[in-house]
């Protein structure tokens, strides 16, 4: 539960002999930090930091927003202050693509009739929207100045390409309604 909610367990006192930790601990340090998020900070002498703005999301496409849980709004800040005083990490995976190349192969003399290219992009496009209707958290935005998560119904998607005049960002607008081959063409 602590690794779900990125909670070091490092700062839980264990109940347990030899203080080992156990849920009941975990949930009383919740606890703590709702109590201690809901109390009004004292003035400090840092400055402060600029008013969020909001940005309408809507512009895009259709959104749902929900407001932010007082452990939400205390896992927000220690993923902020985290952002910068842990190391970044990537990581990357080996993905067999035999079946997809073969249904490439399949199908794309057929995609070059109707003068569209069928690439591997256009499988990984249509993988990625599906994985983003599953897990919504990944396609929101949080409204910090709302205090709301902003949970977005459209799927654009970035792709990063790199070519002679440096890196350069394409967004593909709405991924889930393209036919496959066609995310490059605007149709």
């Amino acid at each position: 539960m602590a690794d779900e909610l990125g909670i070091d367990l490092s700062r839980i006192r264990g109940s347990e002999r030899g203080g080992r930790i156990v849920l009941s601990d975990v949930r009383a340090y919740i606890q703590k930090l709702i109590r201690t998020t809901a109390q009004p900070k004292a003035a400090s002498s840092a400055p402060e930091k600029p008013a969020p703005e909001s940005v309408d999301f809507s512009r895009w496409g259709g959104i749902y927003k929900k407001p932010m849980t007082t452990l939400r709004k205390v896992i927000s800040r220690r993923m902020l202050e985290n952002w910068n005083a842990i190391p970044h990490v990537t990581q990357f995976d080996d993905a067999d693509l035999t079946a997809v190349l073969d249904l490439r192969k399949k199908y794309v003399a057929a995609y070059e009739k109707q003068g569209a290219r069928l690439t591997v992009t256009s499988f990984v496009l249509k993988a990625i929207v599906a994985t983003l209707k599953k897990h919504p958290v990944f396609n929101s935005s949080l409204d910090e100045a709302a205090g709301e998560i902003v949970y977005k119904e459209y799927y654009h998607v970035g792709i990063a390409v790199d070519t002679e005049a440096g890196l350069i960002v394409p967004v593909i607008r709405d991924v889930d309604k393209k036919k496959p081959g066609c995310a490059f063409q605007g149709t």
